[in-house]
């Protein structure tokens, strides 16, 4: 009897504590936001709110990866200080602080970068960038390029080390799917708007939207089909339809030619090649009777197509900027410096090389691009070898998100063909995803 009194006196005790420790903070949160109303205005409130939940957060890396992720699906409408060099977004705000919560880990070595060999490949791309950076013309544009990829190698290093078990890629999985659904929404209601316009959602442009949408596509597909619980399935369904508009109505050629080989690949990695192929046709067949248009879409492929000219002049003109300049390229971010000397453009407006391969081999050289194909090919690589495990042990949550990831990758990797996605957030999580897939780890306590 004793012990069971014990027992509550110190429960409620702590529960006090808890207690006092909460309105401690809402006391003190009160008295910051108020004098940053009367001293700075509302805007002073925000910057001490946002102070104050970066601080909650510090000490929880793998909820703060969760806001990134989140943030990034409206990158193209968080910016906070735009400027030709380096915008400031509130996405790069929450990585940085996400860096920093980080150092601790490593410093006290409790974090380790296990996948040496894709850090290593990372590091030799990025050299080739920093090699291009002293044959570019236009410093700015170089150094923007060369800063963007640096942030890629970043975060490809933050998901291998935080997203450490399937729980968390669960987690993971639902943000982008959660988020990328609105962006979704959005680009249904534009085209409703005004069928003749490319929706962008709140992504950068319709190409980027689509891809994005891809990644969604798989994670949601992924969750309905490992949840138990019929009523959410029902919902991920929902999702999952929401998505499918938003990539149909994207108008995008390519995203259009990648779904059948993200089909495959994502059936073929899963182990049901054959299901998936059934599955593939019956939605082939909806779409034809229930999409028409999409077919329309393709048809207008053709050289008197205005915009298929301007990819051909896009990859015309990469192709002999490399073969002028193959070792260290014509410096990074350069491209659009080039075009008009390259080409016979009729415009003679700059373009981007609407290709990835042939703009990181123009801009950075045969080695970058050798470095960049080779984490495509890991990435696929290392894939192949966990679902092999995963199939031994009959691990079928497993090998569903080794499929979805797989199936994600090819839509990439086939959309990279026809537009310049290698700087996609998304596509270097997915990189990690693959490489440092979250197989029967434990996270860190902490994290």
């Amino acid at each position: 009897m004793a012990q069971t009194n014990l027992s509550e006196w110190s429960s409620a005790k702590k529960a006090s504590v808890n207690g006092n420790i909460a309105l401690y903070a809402g006391v003190f949160a009160s008295i910051l936001c108020g004098a940053a109303l009367a001293l700075g205005g509302p805007i002073a409130v925000l910057l001490a709110a946002a102070a104050m939940i970066a601080l909650f957060l510090f000490t929880r890396p793998f909820a703060i990866l969760c806001v990134l992720l989140s943030l990034i699906a409206f990158e193209a409408i968080n910016a906070i200080q735009p400027r030709e060099l380096y915008t400031i977004t509130i996405a790069k705000v929450v990585g940085g602080l996400l860096v920093v919560s980080l150092l601790p880990y490593f410093i006290k070595g409790k974090m380790q970068i296990k996948s040496g060999i894709a850090v290593g490949i990372i590091g030799v791309f990025l050299l080739c960038g920093l090699a291009s950076f002293l044959k570019a013309v236009n410093y700015t544009a170089a150094a923007s390029s060369l800063f963007t990829f640096i942030q890629l190698g970043i975060l490809f290093v933050v998901v291998g080390v935080l997203v450490t078990n399937i729980e968390r890629l669960r987690v993971l999985g639902k943000v982008a799917v959660l988020t990328l659904s609105v962006s979704a929404l959005i680009g249904i209601g534009q085209y409703i708007t005004d069928p003749t316009v490319r929706i962008i959602g709140v992504s950068q442009n319709a190409a980027v939207l689509s891809a994005d949408l891809y990644v969604a596509l798989w994670f949601g597909i992924a969750l309905m089909l490992t949840t138990k619980v019929r009523a959410a399935k029902t919902f991920w369904a929902i999702v999952i339809a929401i998505i499918s508009l938003g990539l149909l109505f994207s108008l995008s050629r390519a995203a259009y030619i990648a779904f059948i080989p993200s089909v495959a690949a994502a059936g073929f990695f899963w182990g049901r090649p054959r299901h998936t192929l059934a599955i593939l046709a019956v939605v082939l067949i909806l779409i034809v009777f229930f999409a028409p248009f999409t077919l329309r879409r393709l048809a207008e492929t053709g050289v008197e197509d205005r915009s298929t000219r301007g990819h051909i002049y896009s990859i015309q003109t990469g192709i002999n900027i490399f073969l002028d300049n193959p070792f260290i390229g014509i410096g990074i971010g350069n491209y659009p410096e080039h075009y008009l000397r390259y080409t016979s453009d009729v415009r003679g407006a700059p373009r981007t090389p609407h290709n990835a391969y042939l703009g990181i081999a123009s801009e950075m050289g045969i080695f970058a691009l050798g470095a960049y194909l080779a984490m495509n090919l890991m990435a696929f690589h290392s894939l192949w070898i966990v679902s092999g495990r995963l199939k031994e042990k009959r691990d079928y949550e497993g090998l569903i998100f080794i499929g979805i990831i797989a199936g994600a990758l090819t839509a990439f990797f086939v959309m990279n063909i026809f537009h310049s996605l290698q700087i996609s957030k998304y596509l270097w999580v997915l990189f990690a995803l693959a490489i440092q897939f979250p197989w029967q780890k434990e996270p860190i306590a902490g994290q």
